[in-house]
């Protein structure tokens, strides 16, 4: 993976991990609005990234993830 690439992607993996926390943590609809945009901005770039690079297994593992994060965030009990 290219240098600026690996930069990326470490940022968002440490900000999806924090938009989830502020999503599973915020009452006001507001916060959890903004931090849903975020997340999904996030997942559209790990996304990018594993077409970018088929073969890179971090950045697969890490799709896979967010996918779960998002299905998790998606519970009913979340009230998304």
């Amino acid at each position: 993976m290219q240098v600026d690439d690996e930069i990326i992607f470490g940022r968002v993996l440490d900000e999806t991990r924090q938009c989830g926390e502020r999503i599973e943590s915020s009452l006001a609809p507001a916060d959890v609005a903004m931090s849903l945009a975020e997340f999904e901005l996030h997942g559209a770039t790990l996304r990018s990234l594993a077409r970018w690079y088929p073969e890179e297994p971090r950045v697969r593992l890490s799709v896979l993830e967010w996918d779960l994060m998002a299905l998790r965030l998606a519970a009913p009990s979340h009230g998304i």
